[in-house]
């Protein structure tokens, strides 16, 4: 919402058989702050390792004479999953804050999760206007979860594995692969995998379907 005139009414009626109906209206001015514009990055995003938050503070005056609509001095802040972020710097009217999620100085430990950051800045009235986003925080790699072979179980010649890999900011499916070593039966010199199926529920999750391991086992 823009700051600006606000206009307010009041009207009733009275009991009489005649009834009418005054109103009264008074002019207003509205001041929620400066504007807030994050330019980047955008809401709900995934990160890793740190990020750039990009913003600027345009005023946003309530008249063509407000003269108190410019920001007070020193008043923007930049909060980024609960820590003051001082690494500012200005380039062509944009302000760029720069967060390391592995910094102790800032957090006592690493990220990883879901967060929040947070833009404000306050007007020459001390009006203060703030502006919120949410991102996660991916700071592990995929969850792995074999479904086929069950643990102990017993397998001989070729089998099928099933497996489920899921990870916040996606799976890269040219990444999986399968891996087979035992004291008996491993696939060191070279082993092969056919038909392996993709089926995609979730953008965050692959699942592996009937992938059929084929020798030479040794």
């Amino acid at each position: 919402m823009r700051n600006g005139p606000l206009f307010v009414a009041c009207e009733a009626s009275d009991s009489s058989p005649a009834a009418s109906c005054p109103s009264a209206t008074v002019m207003t001015f509205l001041d929620l702050g400066p504007s807030v514009v994050i330019l980047s990055p955008d809401d709900g995003t995934v990160q890793a390792g740190g990020m750039d938050i990009e913003f600027t503070f345009p005023a946003d005056p309530v008249s063509d004479s407000d003269n108190l609509a410019a920001l007070a001095a020193l008043s923007g802040r930049l909060v980024v999953a609960g820590a003051n972020i001082l690494n500012i710097v200005q380039e062509n009217g944009v302000s760029i804050g720069t967060v390391d999620f592995d910094d102790p100085s800032l957090y006592q430990t690493a990220l990883n999760g879901e967060y929040e950051f947070s833009v404000s800045v306050t007007n020459g009235r001390g009006v203060t206007r703030r502006e919120t986003r949410s991102f996660t925080v991916d700071s592990e790699g995929p969850t792995i979860n074999i479904i086929e072979p069950v643990l102990a179980s017993i397998i001989a010649g070729a089998t099928n594995v099933i497996a489920e890999i899921s990870d916040p900011s996606g799976v890269d499916a040219s990444t999986v692969r399968y891996l087979i070593d035992a004291p008996a039966f491993s696939c060191t010199d070279g082993c092969s995998v056919s038909a392996l199926d993709f089926v995609e529920d979730d953008p965050n999750d692959s699942k592996v379907l009937n992938s059929r391991l084929i020798g030479p086992f040794q």
